[in-house]
């Protein structure tokens, strides 16, 4: 999928895109040509979704491959829209399952990973 339907730009900086459905009411990530839960093609539109979210589960691999370099984790983040979204995390942070996460984007747009909110 290209970074143009992953991500939307707020005021905030880029958030990821999610689909919301005028026929079901529910939002899903990533955007699609119709709702994935009503199969609605007609009454969607592009939204942005919350940048923050709790860590539902993760796991931490000691092994790398190509384009990532071990260690490195990866887990699902629950948004308030009730989604969960799989996602690369913060290799350096402590991780706990229910702690508070925040979206970063890298410039240039190439993936996102969530990262620990700083109080």
């Amino acid at each position: 999928m290209n970074a143009a339907r992953l991500f939307i730009e707020t005021r905030e900086g880029p958030a990821l895109a999610g689909l919301a459905c005028k026929a079901c009411g529910k939002v899903s990530f990533p955007i699609r040509a119709h709702c994935p839960h009503c199969l609605a093609e007609e009454g969607t539109e592009v939204r942005p979704l919350s940048r923050r979210g709790r860590l539902f589960s993760f796991t931490t691999a000691e092994v790398g491959v190509p384009t990532i370099q071990a260690p490195y984790s990866f887990g699902f983040v629950d948004l308030p829209e009730g989604m969960r979204v799989f996602s690369l995390l913060d290799p350096a942070e402590e991780l706990r399952e229910g702690m508070m996460l925040e979206l970063v984007v890298p410039e240039g747009k190439q993936g996102y990973r969530f990262v620990a909110v700083r109080q």
